[in-house]
């Protein structure tokens, strides 16, 4: 009981010191703690077992908070595709929606032959062993290459891991209205009943080539060695509020942290994002993001402070391990499935047409601040000089004056926070060389957003927002100052596409389908009595095909249970 309840207010104390910190982030909490496990735990489910080189890995993770904790806990799954030694293949990063999440991973055509580890955690969970975290085993077939994965020069003496006992039982969910034979592109409808809550929470139905899906794949959780008697130290904050970005700023030539400094965020692929922290005493600073795909370029930069240097803490896990390393085999049976899975994926790849890019051009997203109050495009008037001379003849909501022999900008009127100075950005990254704004030329400007209300960032106010923006969204020339850092970062993946539809003249469509999974629904709530309808289309690829649903039982074991079989032809 007196270890329970250290825990709790352990992870207590770290969601309430994280909360502060999205404001202004105080120093890295440490403690003394005989804590030496995150209290989450992961599991993570694939639509299959066996891949080519090209195609997708499905799949759905579940984590679990720790006990104790009355809210959500961490928002954010982090999903690598591995080596056995830890060397990462691929990853990314998906939300959490009430402990559940979902994404894929695209196998690169350039990997060998060989078994492979997926693995998931959260932030919060790399304050401990990277062995608490869940993994499992895929094969992955080149048919390329004549390489496989090597393993090991000399197998030392590995790490004791327990494969977990995969439970495999019938009938508690009943599959009707699925026939024997299928053509292809045909519409398959099949409801599900669940009979008993033997599956409380989520889970996942995988429709996949017969003995593509292995039922005993390896899922381990390898026994940890116990760090009781070692201090603990929280380096990273669980994500209860999204995907976050956190570092510290040192000094160059001694290494010392940088205290109480403004440290600013933006983005600069377009102005969606901006925010301001303050540094802790440790210098540690940090920041959380709206729920946003893709990769961004971003600009980091802090105020005053000159000679320092940024550490950005790694996205994902850098820690070692060392994991079994399984030598690639396949039965005789399989010999002939893992042919057509390779060659329907090369052939399937060669035809596809290439990826809408969904994400979302600059114009059709709105900045962070929202609406602008005004909006100045330059080329609505006549050429004028430069920036200081547009500002003076065409902005009246903004004086340009001297003070202390620096020029300032300033808003007009009085509002409740007209005291405090404007924010001012440049194609979103800030300004405070204000005399070299004032000279650049208005040809090189697009246009300016003025938000003319006081604006609160934290523990930072501001009078109003002047956002300019460039023509060639260049910075307009000007020279960034030695503290800028621009670099790009991963946020989540693109939106899924889904699988196709033939409907109408899509059925039509000359694009071979040659998918080896024809459906992957994860994250299914299945209650007892209740009558699920899944549908979707079969592909062009021939042969059997099997159902199976996987989730954990109410006595938190890995169930997988297999369902009807049917036939494509």
């Amino acid at each position: 009981m007196h270890m329970q309840k250290q825990r709790s207010i352990l992870y207590f104390i770290a969601g309430i010191v994280f909360s502060i910190s999205c404001i202004s982030v105080s120093g890295q909490l440490n403690s003394s703690s005989p804590l030496n496990t995150s209290g989450e735990h992961v599991e993570i489910f694939t639509d299959r077992s066996i891949y080519g080189v090209g195609e997708k890995i499905h799949f759905s993770t579940v984590c679990s908070k720790p006990e104790g904790i009355p809210a959500e806990w961490s928002k954010i799954m982090y999903a690598e595709l591995i080596r056995w030694n830890g060397a990462k293949i691929a990853s990314v990063k998906v939300p959490l929606v009430h402990g559940s999440g979902k994404g894929s991973l695209d196998v690169p055509a350039s990997l060998e032959t060989g078994v492979y580890y997926l693995r998931a955690y959260t932030k919060w969970m790399r304050n401990f062993s990277p062995y608490d975290y869940s993994y499992l085993t895929l094969r992955v077939v080149n048919p390329i290459s004549s390489r496989t994965e090597r393993g090991p020069a000399e197998q030392g003496e590995l790490r004791h891991f327990d494969s977990l006992e995969i439970q495999s039982p019938k009938g508690i969910v009943e599959f009707r209205n699925i026939k024997e034979l299928y053509g292809t592109r045909e519409p398959v409808e099949m409801l599900m009943q669940a009979h008993d809550d033997y599956l409380p929470g989520t889970c996942n139905l995988s429709v996949v080539r017969t003995g593509s899906f292995d039922i005993q794949a390896a899922s381990y959780r390898p026994g940890l060695v116990s760090s009781a008697q070692e201090e603990f130290k929280l380096e990273y904050y669980p994500e209860i509020r999204g995907l976050s970005l956190s570092g510290k700023l040192v000094n160059k030539e001694t290494k010392e942290p940088v205290r109480q400094s403004r440290v600013d965020l933006s983005s600069v692929s377009d102005a969606f994002y901006f925010a301001s922290a303050k540094t802790g005493d440790d210098g540690s600073f940090l920041f959380t993001f709206p729920q946003t795909s893709g990769t961004h370029e971003f600009h980091l930069t802090n105020e005053g402070e000159t000679n320092v240097s940024f550490l950005i803490d790694a996205d994902f896990c850098k820690r070692p391990v060392s994991l079994p390393y399984i030598p690639f085999q396949m039965s005789e049976d399989e010999r002939e499935l893992i042919a057509d899975i390779v060659t329907n994926s090369q052939i399937e790849k060669n035809f596809m047409a290439a990826e809408t890019n969904v994400y979302p051009e600059d114009s059709a997203r709105l900045a962070f601040y929202g609406t602008p109050t005004r909006i100045i495009y330059e080329k609505d008037f006549i050429e004028l000089v430069d920036l200081q001379e547009f500002l003076f003849e065409l902005v009246y909501e903004v004086t340009v004056r001297e003070r202390d022999g620096e020029k300032k900008i300033f808003f007009n009127g009085q509002s409740t926070l007209s005291s405090y100075p404007p924010l001012i950005l440049l194609d979103n990254i800030p300004v405070r060389n204000i005399d070299e704004l004032l000279k650049v030329g208005c040809r090189r400007i697009d246009r300016i957003e003025l938000l003319n209300a006081g604006y609160v960032m934290g523990y930072f106010l501001h009078s109003g927002i002047i956002s300019i923006y460039s023509e060639g969204k260049d910075m307009a020339g000007m020279k960034q100052g030695e503290n800028s850092n621009f670099f790009s970062l991963d946020l989540f993946e693109y939106p899924e596409q889904g699988f196709p539809e033939y409907k109408g003249e899509h059925k039509l469509s000359r694009v071979p389908d040659l998918r080896s999974t024809l459906c992957w629904e994860p994250s299914l709530e299945i209650k007892k009595g209740e009558s699920k309808s899944i549908h979707f289309y079969t592909g062009d690829a021939k042969g059997e095909y099997t159902v199976y649903l996987s989730g954990i039982d109410s006595a938190g074991n890995r169930v997988v249970t297999k369902g009807p079989v049917f036939r494509v032809q």
